[in-house]
């Protein structure tokens, strides 16, 4: 998984996600504490969770259990989101040209939307 590293983009920086995994349609990235955190945005909002930096920050954004980890490559910021009542993954990478790549790791066979990746 990615190093933490220095601030490379301003608080609160949006990044457009052109075929987002899950009907993402952009992300959000901000520093929050000694971390991170992110915002993926589709029809139903934004679904915002705190990143780990160096270590799995578990949360439960609108009930979803889920555990993500981040940091930096170069000019990119890589994130992992685990879903924990599922075995899917979802990976995030916002580059330093504004665009952001959302895509699953392990995608689920049905419901693909992040709201849904839990038990019923």
């Amino acid at each position: 998984m990615p190093v933490s590293g220095p601030e490379r983009v301003p608080a609160g920086s949006v990044f457009a996600v052109p075929n987002g995994a899950a009907g993402i349609r952009e992300v959000r990235l901000r520093a929050e504490g000694e971390g991170w955190a992110l915002g993926l945005v589709d029809e139903h909002g934004e679904f915002a969770f705190p990143v780990g930096v160096g270590g799995w920050a578990e949360s439960a954004p609108d009930g979803v259990p889920i555990a993500a980890v981040g940091g930096w490559e170069g000019d990119a910021f890589r994130a992992e989101v685990l879903f924990l009542e599922t075995p899917h993954t979802l990976g995030v990478t916002c580059a330093a040209d504004g665009s952001a790549t959302v895509q699953w790791l392990t995608e689920p066979l049905h419901a693909a939307g992040i709201r849904e990746q839990r038990h019923p």
